[in-house]
């Protein structure tokens, strides 16, 4: 397995650049800038709250 951070996934509605994506080594040896979706494996995207606003209470 190869994990790569922010790559370009192609899907069929365009492209998406998770986080992080794992994929399988060997498609990772032939991948380019873009991978193609059925050779990603899990992909991650890191979500956070919003820092909170000086005046909150």
């Amino acid at each position: 397995m190869e994990v790569l951070e922010a790559v370009n996934v192609a899907v069929p509605d365009g492209l998406l650049i998770p986080d992080i994506a794992v994929m399988d080594a060997a498609a990772s040896g032939e991948a380019g800038l873009t991978i193609h979706a059925d050779d990603v494996l899990i992909v991650i995207e890191i979500a956070s709250p919003p820092p909170a606003s000086p005046t909150a209470r």
